[in-house]
């Protein structure tokens, strides 16, 4: 399919087919006679390199690999671009389920777009598959029953650095904390708690600096290396929130030694770099954790949906619940009852350019972090959205 890869705003549709081997179910099992996901990704805002069109060739690769239809029934995909607009992306949802419901949303691209899409599918009855904010209050206040969280939140990622932090001995550190500047402080706070590191020391002392993501992020590690506040020799350097597409917008020089949290890396085992030869083959680029993670949500729903025998969203939900996460993104994961996709964390280290031997070989895994270890919220607890959510 041509026009992935340009900015574009609105909607576009997609008409995919999806099999899979189980008895066919009757039509009337499915509501108007298809089964109908919308996908919200980022074509236009700070997030369009790490979603973007790769996430919807991540999702025809999910499609692709499970083969044609769901028992005789054709799955469509309408594509969402969010941007950075939460009320916009929630108003085109909803005109979507106004004109044929809608089984599933997945994406959910940034902080604003994420809490106001899961509040209306929460509403509408709608599964939601988080893929694209690092929020945990889509797991806390802003739950829903019918809602997932297949990505790491802003919380796990400071938890998986705070052992690299103690690890750096005493070599001053750098941290760019990339969250929403609404909940910026207080999270600072709990890092600040757990990590030991001073917030906006002097520069003799260790530096977190809170920052968006995207283009934010990138311009503030150019500009402390540039200022001699981090590199190899100077400090060790944390983000906890970048991407394979910022490394690379970054360049090796000055992102060199940075330590990153990522759930994903193409090159980190042989059927990730399988998978990833097909998304390079179709984009021209690798992918980001982000586009791996909705493949992954794209094909863990389906094979739900065919387990289940229809595109009822309790019975959908319940039938992702029971059912283990096991593919390129994921291995032997599995999902809590407030919707938390329970997998492992990576942490990783930018290489320096005279160690990277091929493009987009930019990372060292150095260590794999168990999700039950840094993963916050309760693992018991069922959803419970507060009133005013």
């Amino acid at each position: 399919m041509s026009g992935h890869h340009g900015i574009f705003a609105g909607i576009r549709r997609l008409v995919l087919t999806v099999a899979l081997a189980i008895s066919a179910p009757a039509v009337a099992d499915f509501s108007g006679g298809e089964i109908r996901i919308a996908l919200v990704t980022d074509y236009s805002g700070i997030y369009s390199d790490a979603l973007g069109g790769g996430a919807t060739v991540a999702a025809e690769l999910a499609v692709a690999e499970l083969g044609g239809e769901v028992a005789g029934i054709p799955v469509e995909i309408e594509i969402v671009d969010s941007g950075d607009e939460g009320f916009e992306a929630a108003a085109q949802a909803r005109r979507l389920h106004e004109t044929a419901p809608l089984d599933a949303i997945v994406g959910l691209a940034g902080h604003n777009p994420a809490i106001a899409l899961q509040r209306f599918a929460r509403e509408a009855g709608v599964v939601s598959i988080n893929t694209g904010s690092t929020s945990p209050a889509l797991t806390q206040r802003h739950c829903s029953p019918l809602g997932f969280h297949w990505i790491f939140d802003s919380v796990a990622a400071g938890g998986a650095l705070t052992g690299t932090l103690s690890g750096a001995g005493d070599t001053r550190r750098v941290m760019f904390f990339s969250i929403p500047r609404k909940v910026q402080w207080q999270t600072l706070r709990k890092l600040r708690t757990l990590s030991r590191v001073e917030t906006f020391g002097r520069l003799d002392h260790d530096l977190v600096i809170p920052v968006n993501g995207g283009e934010e992020v990138r311009e503030a590690i150019r500009w402390t290396y540039e200022y001699g506040l981090m590199g190899p020799d100077v400090a060790t350097a944390f983000a906890t929130q970048l991407y394979l597409s910022d490394v690379r917008a970054i360049g090796l020089y000055h992102a060199q030694g940075l330590v990153m949290a990522t759930e994903f890396y193409w090159n980190a085992s042989e059927p990730a770099r399988r998978w990833s030869d097909e998304f390079a083959r179709r984009t021209g680029s690798r992918p980001t954790a982000l586009q791996a993670a909705t493949y992954s949500a794209v094909r863990h729903y389906l094979l739900s949906v065919a387990a289940a025998g229809k595109d009822d969203s309790k019975a959908v939900a319940a039938a992702m619940r029971d059912r283990p996460v096991d593919d390129i993104y994921v291995e032997n994961g599995r999902i809590r009852r407030d919707g938390r996709l329970v997998h492992d964390l990576l942490i990783a280290r930018v290489k320096r350019a005279s160690d990277s031997g091929q493009p987009w070989d930019y990372l060292d895994v150095v260590q794999r972090i168990p999700g039950t270890e840094v993963l916050s919220g309760e693992q018991d607890q069922p959803c419970r959205p507060r009133p005013d959510a």
